[in-house]
């Protein structure tokens, strides 16, 4: 799924890591 969409994956990863 990441390779679909790496930057969507990145910022609710970035967002989860942050809170």
């Amino acid at each position: 799924p990441a390779a679909l969409h790496p930057q969507l994956v990145h910022r609710v990863v970035f967002g989860m890591m942050l809170g």
